[in-house]
């Protein structure tokens, strides 16, 4: 049976961590959104020329699900992105979808220019500091805590 003190130790720590992730996330949010200023796209736009070129098959099904958002709002940045000339669709099958997605020498371009301008405040930078064991037990509670299904998501599956 948990105690009291064992309740309150969890439920402060639970305060604490949804106080925290928010304000995490807006912060490296923020340093990113200047960072990528000048290069004509949005934050959301550097994160699919980022999942563009990471992942070996591209789809908007794929780029949708490594941004963490639907896939028509990744189509919605995806056709910005097009009429800029940084990413372009190939027409051919690629397991159910019938479209790949690629980046353009502008695209890589860009994203290279993103990369290469990553300062002190950013969130890599910031992880860096952390210690290696640090670092894996963050990376491995973050997997975790994203493979936890809410009910919301049971209901939408």
């Amino acid at each position: 049976m948990m105690s009291d003190q064992s309740r309150t130790q969890r439920g402060d720590a639970i305060r604490e961590i949804t106080r925290l992730l928010p304000r995490i996330y807006k912060r490296y949010r923020a340093s990113y959104a200047r960072r990528i200023q000048g290069h004509g796209i949005t934050v959301r736009g550097a994160l699919l020329l980022r999942a563009v070129a990471i992942l070996p098959e591209a789809t908007v099904g794929s780029v949708a699900r490594e941004m963490a958002v639907t896939p028509s709002t990744a189509s919605i940045v995806l056709s910005g992105l097009e009429r800029k000339g940084f990413v372009r669709r190939r027409y051919r099958v690629l397991g159910r979808s019938r479209t790949a997605l690629e980046l353009t020498p502008a695209g890589q371009r860009t994203l290279s220019a993103l990369r290469t301008s990553i300062g002190p405040d950013s969130l890599p930078a910031a992880l860096r500091r952390l210690a290696p064991s640090e670092r894996s037990m963050l990376l491995e509670s973050l997997r975790r805590l994203d493979a936890v299904e809410t009910s919301q998501e049971r209901r939408n599956s």
